[in-house]
């Protein structure tokens, strides 16, 4: 009876290690699946990513699209996109603000040249409102202020700027009608408050076709 039980032991004993052998190899095959690859290399990819670093190649199994490796292969990539999208953004960024700042650079430069130039020089918006008047042409209003003011009553010398151009004309239709098809250079001449006036007139117009 003892040997009986003795066996009956050794052979649930033996079962038992054989069960839990299959248990732990279909444990290990169920998570090596999950996680598509050895635990100790997923945590170094891991740890790369979590440092900026994208380059690491991480190659999946055929037909592996559930495992813990093939999640980190697509953030991996995510990342990757995202962070070159926003280099590439802020690049653009940067060299638009480089050439607007060369632009204002270069109008401020152009802005001076007028300010100090002996011609006088007025530039108009689109719709003729005034938005610039050089020093030598400011100081010529200022000194016919006057003799301007009593044949044209909205003159006034300190108030030019925003001002529209229709203010120096008695027919303001016909000089629009003139200035809105006006191509090239044109010149007239007039008298104003005693005064001889001859005025160039240059339509600019950008790549755009603004004018």
């Amino acid at each position: 009876t003892a040997k009986s039980v003795t066996r009956i032991l050794l052979g649930v004993a033996i079962a038992s290690v054989i069960a839990g052998l299959g248990i732990a190899f279909y444990l290990i095959g169920y998570l090596n699946k999950q996680l598509g690859v050895d635990p100790m290399f997923a945590k170094g990819i891991a740890k790369e990513i979590a440092k900026g670093n994208f380059s690491r190649d991480i190659r999946l199994d055929p037909g592996d699209s559930n495992s813990l490796l093939h999640a980190l292969k697509n953030m991996q990539q995510q990342l990757r996109e995202r962070i070159e999208h926003e280099q590439a953004m802020q690049q653009q960024l940067r060299e638009q603000m480089a050439q607007e700042a060369e632009a204002k650079e270069s109008a401020l430069r152009i802005k001076m040249a007028l300010d100090k130039a002996s011609t006088n020089v007025m530039v108009t918006d689109e719709n003729y409102n005034i938005i610039y008047i050089n020093e030598s042409l400011d100081q010529l209003f200022h000194e016919v202020n006057d003799a301007f003011h009593r044949e044209l009553p909205e003159f006034n010398a300190n108030y030019l700027l925003g001002e529209n151009i229709d203010i120096f004309h008695k027919d303001p239709a016909h000089q629009r009608a003139i200035l809105d098809g006006l191509q090239t250079t044109a010149k007239s001449s007039f008298v104003v408050g005693g005064r001889h006036v001859t005025v160039v007139a240059t339509p600019v117009i950008d790549g755009t076709g603004y004018r």
